[in-house]
């Protein structure tokens, strides 16, 4: 299995886990957790990123990005590369590319969930380390 098929699979082993600021366990995840436990779990890495306020601020976001991951042009993008949303507080939500969906931890949601693509509000695309 390659190493976006394993990312999509294990993004979709999160789904109906409830929404939690800074959660990093079953019991509770927020997007930038989902993202992370992924990326350890398929990369055999042990990176975090805490300390990060509930109302998060959209330089610190970009910058955080452009630290740990690969930023890439939305024509390259495929299953199993991170997105960047949009919403009421700017460009600070993270998700994970299927081939017609997202995966993300859903504060208005509460909970991960699957959604149509084209339903989301995609501003840049990145790519994990070690993704080809």
């Amino acid at each position: 299995m390659s190493k976006r098929d394993m990312i999509v699979e294990k993004a979709r082993e999160w789904l109906g886990v409830k929404f939690r600021h800074q959660g990093r366990n079953r019991k509770g995840i927020d997007c930038v957790g989902l993202v992370l436990a992924i990326n350890n779990e398929v990369n055999g890495e042990a990176r975090e990123i805490t300390g990060y306020e509930r109302r998060p601020n959209q330089k610190k976001v970009h910058e955080l990005m452009k630290a740990n991951l690969v930023k890439i042009r939305p024509e390259e993008a495929r299953p199993g590369d991170v997105v960047l949303m949009a919403y009421d507080m700017g460009a600070t939500h993270l998700g994970i590319l299927t081939e017609s969906t997202i995966i993300h931890a859903f504060m208005q949601t509460r909970k991960v969930v699957e959604q149509p693509r084209e339903s989301q509000h995609i501003v840049a695309y990145y790519r994990m380390p070690g993704v080809e």
